[in-house]
């Protein structure tokens, strides 16, 4: 019988060829993929192409809409796609978190240098944006390609006031030209001055959507010319977005989504003024009235004047049943008034009352004789 030296001995001697074998095995497993990947690139004519052109064929495939799951599916079908889509920066240029900024640390870290130095969307989503700010601090000089940011904030259940003082430093976003801030009317409140400052401090911004409270301020601003779409308040909800407008001044502005609610009356002098004051080539216009009954014929008037909007192409109205109970007289007047611009007309009505049909119909009937002047009517 051996001794146990011996038999440690013979152990180690057979686990040393075992791993030799091993390594004999993934060579010839490397050398096989080889020669497979060879073959498909004679049988498969995709297997040629260079990866510039694989890559634009990729992307054209791909939904405009495509999420984050369509550029990570790619690395598990095969090598190859594996390759064509890390060889495609524009795949990794739009990064969204749900809440979670460690996640959205290990992301950025992973999908920036496959981006490269493409521009960048953002979408961030969660309970409190502070943390999501600091890591966008943190992204460094990456952070002036973002082109599309996002924030939502969800319902909370209590007030939160988003503040931003002068003093404060602001991120260098030289390249930002969308920017969205979503949260509930009731709850998220931004003070005017400080949403001022932050639209200031965005000199290539080209469009602009806040949802929540702008509380009132007396800081006047023109905004840089390059803010063409804006769009304040949430047209079904009562809030207080429209009073950003009191001290605003927007020469370029083409399209305006703004919900007339608190304090309606004030809310529609504040608009013509600001119109006034601005001059801005406005195309599209979409006025919410969910509470703004009094406000009707004030608003009507402006919107007849015949030196505010001159290129106003696109009307549209979201409001109560009650704007069918005051009749279409109003509104088919401004129609009438805007007839050599405007082009399309858009009225909903949140909620039906059993008790209008027959006003519903009437309505709607005295709307034919536009469409039949070339107006689109829906």
């Amino acid at each position: 019988m051996r001794d146990a030296q011996e038999l440690y001995k013979r152990i180690e001697e057979l686990s040393e060829t075992i791993e030799r074998q091993k390594d004999v095995l993934r060579s010839l497993e490397r050398q096989r993929s080889d020669a497979q990947g060879e073959l498909n690139a004679i049988l498969d004519p995709m297997a040629r192409l260079p990866l510039e052109i694989s890559s634009d064929i990729l992307l054209e495939s791909l939904l405009s809409t495509r999420s984050m799951k369509s550029s990570t599916v790619l690395l598990g079908v095969c090598r190859r796609w594996s390759e064509i889509a890390l060889a495609t920066p524009s795949l990794w240029t739009h990064i969204c978190n749900n809440g979670l900024p460690n996640r959205f640390r290990g992301l950025v870290e992973m999908w920036l240098p496959r981006s490269q130095d493409y521009p960048l969307v953002l979408s961030l989503h969660g309970m409190d944006l502070a943390p999501f700010t600091d890591l966008i601090h943190g992204m460094g000089d990456h952070a002036r390609r973002i082109q599309n940011l996002q924030l939502v904030q969800p319902g909370m259940g209590f007030h939160k006031s988003l503040e931003c003082a002068p003093e404060t430093p602001l991120i260098p976003l030289p390249w930002l030209q969308s920017l969205s801030v979503e949260g509930p009317a009731k709850e998220m409140e931004f003070s005017v001055n400080s949403w001022y400052y932050v639209l200031r401090s965005l000199p290539n911004l080209v469009s602009g959507g806040f949802k929540g409270s702008i509380l009132g301020g007396n800081q006047s601003c023109e905004i840089p010319s390059s803010l063409q779409h804006l769009y304040l308040g949430e047209p079904t909800e009562w809030d207080r977005a429209s009073g950003a407008l009191r001290q605003l001044t927007l020469p370029s502005l083409r399209t305006l989504h703004i919900s007339i609610s608190y304090e309606p009356q004030r809310c529609v002098s504040h608009l013509r003024e600001f119109l006034i004051r601005s001059s801005p080539p406005l195309r599209s216009l979409y006025l919410g009235l969910p509470l703004g009954r009094m406000s009707t014929p004030a608003l009507f008037r402006i919107l007849s004047e015949a030196d505010i909007l001159p290129e106003l192409a696109y009307l549209g109205v979201r409001a109560w049943p009650w704007i069918v109970e005051d009749g279409a007289d109003p509104i088919l007047e401004v129609l009438r008034d805007r007839r050599p611009t405007l082009r399309s007309f858009h009225l909903a009505i949140d909620q039906r009352w059993p008790d209008y049909e027959a006003l519903e119909h009437q309505f709607i009937e005295s709307f034919r004789t536009l469409a039949d002047g070339g107006i689109i009517v829906r």
